[in-house]
């Protein structure tokens, strides 16, 4: 069974792609296991919650990330599962506006890698203990997800819902080519919620 199968249907929406459908991909069990790394706040995470939803009583078993301020905690909670909670930052360059902020530039940069390095290590050894077969992360913004399931040699699915550049004023970290490239890692699998988003990223 291959995974565009059994990630489209569960979006609900969007345009989901890989050439490579084999990479990787542990066997399937009975039951899939899935783990979901959630943003905290916005429209993406209510996608998230409509996709928990729509996983009750499926053959998927659903795991959950979620960031120490989220609001999601207890939403999650609330639908009978215990969601992993860590502190993860955003995969993008610290905002430099103002002179103060160019100025502490090069520790918050520090700080992001510091704080993102202990997250993966920590994400990647849930995935092991708990025999994850696949991480999908809720936007393009976060890539912990992607250098966990690196890590664990298991799938990684994209779920863009942002153009990062265009709406939010964004730049990846460390660069966008590098964002691209692991967009195009054999072993990714890319979710957009328009043909713009996903053509935005010069996508096949």
């Amino acid at each position: 069974q291959s995974l565009r199968r059994l990630v489209t249907p569960a979006s609900g929406l969007g345009v989901c792609h890989n050439d490579h459908a084999s990479t990787h991909i542990a066997p399937i069990r009975s039951k899939m296991k899935i783990l979901y790394l959630s943003v905290g706040a916005g429209g993406s995470d209510k996608v998230l919650l409509n996709l928990l939803d729509g996983f009750k009583d499926s053959s998927i078993e659903v795991f959950v990330v979620v960031h120490k301020r989220s609001s999601l905690i207890t939403e999650i909670s609330a639908r009978g599962i215990s969601p992993l909670v860590l502190r993860y930052k955003p995969d993008v360059w610290p905002r430099s506006e103002t002179l103060t902020d160019k100025i502490k530039l090069p520790w918050r940069v520090c700080k992001q890698l510091l704080i993102n390095h202990f997250a993966v290590r920590r994400l990647a050894d849930y995935a092991r203990a708990n025999r994850i077969d696949l991480i999908h992360t809720n936007t393009g913004v976060f890539h912990i997800g992607y250098q966990a399931a690196r890590r664990c040699r298991i799938p990684h699915v994209w779920h863009l819902h942002e153009y990062q550049d265009r709406d939010m004023r964004l730049t990846p970290f460390p660069s966008r080519r590098d964002f691209v490239r692991k967009l195009q890692d054999p072993a990714s699998y890319k979710i957009a919620i328009t043909d713009d988003v996903f053509n935005h990223f010069q996508l096949k």
